[in-house]
């Protein structure tokens, strides 16, 4: 077995530190990896561990499997409007970002494909 390779199997399913933090990955219920980190190793493993068993009862059918994201202007309207930081700024302004810029742009777009990306793409195509 090469180094690369006992390097990746090494901490299979365990918390690995990552500078001053400890980085959890798992698989999703889409089959996706995904990565977070948290300040300790306890609270990593106890995500982990967490995380991990929900993705297993999805799969076993015990657990429903999560629903459909909202999209962006779904987001905007049912949730983020009604309960914004009101002292943040003026509502007006809050309501012209929103409407006037980034709804048109994001609008049908569900909220876990928007990236970081995607603004800068969409901001330069302006």
């Amino acid at each position: 077995m090469s180094n690369s390779q006992k390097r990746t199997t090494r901490h299979a399913g365990l918390p690995v530190r990552d500078h001053n933090s400890w980085r959890i990955r798992w698989i999703d219920t889409d089959g996706k990896r995904r990565s977070r980190n948290y300040p300790s190793y306890k609270k990593a493993l106890e995500n982990l561990t967490r995380l991990k068993g929900e993705v297993q009862a999805v799969r076993d059918g015990t657990l429903p499997k999560p629903g459909p994201v909202p999209t962006f202007s779904e987001f905007v309207k049912e949730y983020y409007l009604p309960n914004r930081n009101a002292p943040k700024r003026s509502p007006r302004d809050d309501v012209s970002i929103l409407c006037n810029h980034l709804t048109p742009l994001f609008g049908a777009m569900p909220l876990n494909r928007i990236g970081t990306r995607d603004a800068i793409a969409k901001e330069e195509k302006q």
